[in-house]
């Protein structure tokens, strides 16, 4: 609650100390009241819509669907607000650049206004166009110590798909569950954040689901979203029951959960181990998995996969102290904004995971990092696309 209210501060003081400088150079432009009061009713909006959340949220709070339409509210804020950061700091700069050559200038003020006009170009289209746009991800993965019975071994993982969020678009869902089975996997991997925060999210969408299946088997593990740590519960069993309806969830869409455990696949005569861990993150992220738990079973498997939600936990808990050979997380997005084109490869997640996006290695051991196919926050995709992945798992020749 501390948290939201700084944020609320924060917001409220973004939108008025904007429209005061804005309202500063247009005002003798609204010489009419009612042009003045319809300069300042997308401010009184957004105070209203913040201060609802903040102080009637318990009322409006109808799980899942409550949590889309205010995703799309924080949509239109960005859209609305941060154009107008670009603006003012160019502006500020041009102000500046006149006191200098002491003359009247408006060259910084014009590339404001079309960065600011390119942000929203580029976010109206993250929303309607790359949101959807699933792009089909296939890397291969070399090892000495995989059996030789999994050489070509295919796993297609998706992660985070926040199904809250969707506002029950069943339809996208589809088309992920076509082109999963049409990479034809050997097996199926969901490395966690199904919800947002509530088991409900998931009502309506087994049919999307029913279609994915391989051969050897459907697996799932938890995420940070799916503990319900998001949402003010009105007793600590209120919270229990949701978690419960949550592991059900998964299992009702037809994964196999694992909770801190090992799953053994069996191939040709040959093992390898798929160690699932609870949610492990860093502040303030929960953490609840126990890796020592979960790998119980493997340990004598020469290769091991370990599914774990946030790629924090590779390089605290994995890399050069463990038996695992291959680590499959999401988590991160991609921050839903960025670019990997043109030997460019930049997102906001860099500065938060060290693994953020991608395949990579240290040493024998890898870390497959997805972008997930949902979104949290706001209903956007800014050159960061969802996505599915495929991985082939290939024996290394020494």
């Amino acid at each position: 609650m501390r948290m939201f209210a700084l944020v609320l501060i924060v917001s409220l003081s973004l939108i008025f100390l904007q429209d005061f400088y804005i309202y500063q150079q247009v005002k003798k432009r609204l010489q009419k009241p009612f042009l003045r009061m319809f300069f300042w009713l997308p401010a009184l909006f957004f105070t209203m819509v913040f201060l609802t959340i903040r102080f009637g949220g318990g009322s409006l709070n109808t799980h899942h669907q409550y949590m889309s339409y205010f995703t799309w509210l924080l949509l239109a804020f960005v859209i609305f607000y941060i154009p107008k950061i670009f603006y003012i700091l160019f502006d500020l700069l041009n102000k500046l650049l006149c006191l200098i050559i002491k003359k009247k200038v408006h060259l910084f003020s014009y590339i404001g206004m079309g960065l600011g006009a390119l942000f929203i170009v580029l976010f109206i289209y993250g929303t309607f166009v790359t949101r959807f746009d699933f792009q089909v991800n296939t890397v291969e993965v070399e090892a000495e110590n995989l059996p030789a019975a999994f050489d070509g071994f295919r796993i297609v993982q998706i992660s985070d798909t926040h199904l809250g969020n969707w506002n029950k678009n069943y339809q996208a869902m589809d088309t992920v569950s076509k082109l999963i089975m049409q990479q034809k996997p050997d097996m199926i991997v969901m490395t966690g954040d199904l919800v947002s925060n509530y088991a409900d999210e998931t009502d309506g969408w087994k049919p999307s689901f029913s279609t994915l299946k391989a051969p050897y088997g459907v697996y799932a593990i938890m995420g940070n979203h799916d503990y319900g740590d998001y949402s003010p519960w009105k007793t600590p069993q209120d919270k229990l029951n949701n978690l419960i309806a949550v592991h059900n969830a998964y299992q009702n869409l037809g994964f196999t959960l694992l909770l801190d455990s090992t799953a053994i696949i069996n191939k040709g005569g040959a093992q390898i181990g798929l160690i699932g861990m609870e949610n492990w993150g860093h502040p303030p992220f929960p953490r609840y998995g126990k890796l020592q738990k979960a790998k119980r079973g493997s340990e004598k498997m020469a290769f091991n996969i370990l599914l774990s939600h946030d790629p924090n936990h590779w390089n605290a808990e994995v890399t050069g102290k463990e038996n695992i050979t291959l680590t499959l997380a999401g988590h991160t997005h991609g921050m839903q904004m960025g670019i990997d084109k043109w030997g460019i490869k930049f997102s906001p997640a860099q500065w938060v995971f060290k693994q953020w996006k991608g395949l990579y290695k240290e040493g024998n051991q890898y870390i497959y990092v997805n972008e997930g196919i949902g979104y949290v926050g706001i209903p956007c995709r800014v050159g960061i696309r969802p996505e599915i992945t495929v991985l082939i798992l290939k024996r290394k020749v020494k």
